[in-house]
């Protein structure tokens, strides 16, 4: 639907495809997260008594995911619409701030920092691409995106 609406020169069509979608992923995304925060202690447990000390590391996963879900379907869009490499330079940049963000803050905060790294280098690399889909696509694919 997002290829088609950009090759019939649909902006508006695509953008509503796509902040629709984006809504109702949020939606769900916000009971979810919002359940796994509330029952962490027991879920943690699940996994064996030394998991009880993960509940930051969770939360930090928790926030960076409900980000990706809520930014939309932006490397989709760029990668539908013929964009790949601005994709591709998104995906490349959130890659080197999750490494970057390991080599420095896993010898020092142990699986938070790992969380805090990955949680980071997800959220860089969907700001960029929610940058470059209003650039080359000239809108706004995020959940709170107005649609017009």
């Amino acid at each position: 639907q997002l290829a088609r609406a950009h090759a019939q020169g649909d902006t508006a069509g695509l953008a509503r495809i796509a902040v629709g979608s984006a809504r109702a992923a949020t939606g769900f995304a916000a009971v979810l997260a919002a359940g796994a925060l509330l029952f962490a202690e027991p879920l943690l447990a699940l996994f064996g008594a030394g998991y009880g000390e993960a509940r930051s590391a969770l939360f930090a996963v928790v926030v960076a995911q409900f980000v990706n879900v809520a930014m939309g379907s932006v490397g989709l869009a760029l990668l539908m619409t013929s964009h790949e490499r601005s994709a591709l330079v998104g995906l490349i940049a959130g890659a080197l701030v999750d490494l970057g963000g390991i080599v420095w803050l896993v010898p020092q905060y142990g699986a938070f920092g790992a969380a805090l790294a990955r949680g980071a280098g997800l959220v860089v690399w969907n700001v960029l691409l929610a940058v470059a889909v209003r650039r080359r696509l000239g809108v706004a694919l995020e959940a709170w995106a107005v649609i017009r």
